[in-house]
Parts: structure tokens; C-alpha cells; sequence
């Protein structure tokens, strides 16, 4: 979309610069931290281990959505993308409290090295959420729109199917914090590549057209 490429042209640096920034204040930080002395050479390795697939797990993760919303805007129009962008969105509230808790979830588990704990925090998290799109599946015939209108109508079921996906994607984040707590980092960054997987596997297969297949 050529309207867009002045913005990107402009926000695309300062996303850069303010990044950067940050990245300059924590490396200076880690340099005068207490325990530079004991393999600070073991340390900076392990912080590029750890950054680098926490980045590559978030670019995929994201790309993911991205990519999603272009091919459904593609096969099913504008319509069905704004409606699932608006599902979408709605799915993110509440994996948005995972994502804030993740931190101090793996100093705990850091500290308390065993799955036991994330596979109880992941049922938690699984069964509710599998739970609630249930019930909104059960209701979309007489809620069909969220209340947004006939513009939204199947945004329901949308967003029912959705978020199943967000249940597992959930027990996903748990997980990967969890592996990340003993060590293994790159477990997060196999996940989201199978996600991807499956992902081409589903947009290539012949499958009948509507929103709900794309979601």
C-alpha cells in the first residue's frame, strides 16, 4: 500500500532509536553489575542465547498474525479481515495478563526448577478460557455480532474459534517460560516455527472458503 509508506518511513526509525536506547542503558547496566567479575564472558553469552530467541519467538509469533490477516484479507475480503482483526484483538486480553506475568514467573521457576508448577498454572489458564469460548459459540446465534453492528455479523463464532486457539496458545507461553526457567530458550523459538507449519499446511490445503475456515 504505497499510502502507508511514508508512515513506516518515519515511525520505522524512531521505533529503532528508541529501542536502541534501551538496549544501550541495559548493556551499560550489565557492565557495572556486581557480578561482572564471576565469567562475565559465560554471562554475555548466555543473554545473547536468551535475547535472540526471545526475539526470533516474538517475530514469529507475531509474523503470524500479520501474515494471517493479509491471507484473509486476500481470500475472504475486507469485511471478513476487519472482523477477524476485531476477534483477534479481543483474544489478546487475556493472554496480555500471561505476558506481563511471565517475568516473575521465571525467576520463580528459576528458583524452583520442576514443571509441576507451570502445568498447574497452564490447566488453570487452559480449562477457563476453553470454557468461555464454549459458551460463546452456544450463544453466537443470538449474539452473532458482538454488538458491533451488521457489519459484524459471524464475528461470534469468530471469535469463539479463536479463542480455543488462544487457550492453547496460553498453555504455549507458560511452557515456554517455563523451559526458558531450565535453560532451554530455543524451545519457544520450535514452537512458533511448528505453528508456522501448520499454518502453510492449512493455507495450502483446498479447504472450503469463509472466515471461519481462515480462523
Amino acid at each position: 500500500d504505497v499510502s502507508m509508506q511514508p508512515a513506516v518511513a518515519v515511525w520505522a526509525p524512531v521505533f529503532a532509536f528508541a529501542y536502541g536506547i534501551a538496549t544501550a542503558w541495559a548493556w551499560q547496566r550489565l557492565r557495572h553489575s556486581p557480578d561482572r567479575m564471576s565469567g562475565a564472558g559465560a554471562s554475555r553469552r548466555g543473554i545473547a542465547r536468551y535475547g535472540v530467541a526471545a526475539w526470533l519467538t516474538a517475530v514469529f509469533a507475531t509474523a503470524a498474525i500479520l501474515v494471517a490477516q493479509r491471507v484473509v484479507e486476500h481470500a475472504e475480503g475486507l469485511a471478513a479481515l476487519g472482523q477477524f482483526t476485531f476477534a483477534m484483538a479481543l483474544v489478546q486480553v487475556p493472554l496480555t495478563p500471561i505476558s506481563y506475568a511471565a517475568p516473575l514467573l521465571l525467576r520463580r521457576w528459576m528458583e524452583r526448577p520442576g514443571g509441576a508448577a507451570s502445568r498447574r498454572w497452564a490447566s488453570k489458564v487452559f480449562v477457563p478460557m476453553i470454557a468461555v469460548a464454549l459458551l460463546i459459540w452456544l450463544i453466537a446465534p443470538w449474539w452473532p455480532d458482538l454488538g458491533m453492528g451488521e457489519a459484524y455479523a459471524g464475528a461470534t463464532r469468530a471469535l469463539a474459534v479463536l479463542l480455543a486457539g488462544g487457550a492453547a496458545e496460553a498453555v504455549s507461553r507458560l511452557l515456554v517460560v517455563q523451559a526458558s526457567a531450565i535453560g532451554r530458550p530455543w524451545v519457544g523459538v520450535k514452537a512458533e516455527a511448528a505453528r508456522w507449519g501448520v499454518l502453510a499446511i492449512g493455507w495450502t490445503l483446498p479447504l472450503p472458503n469463509g472466515l471461519l475456515t481462515m480462523c
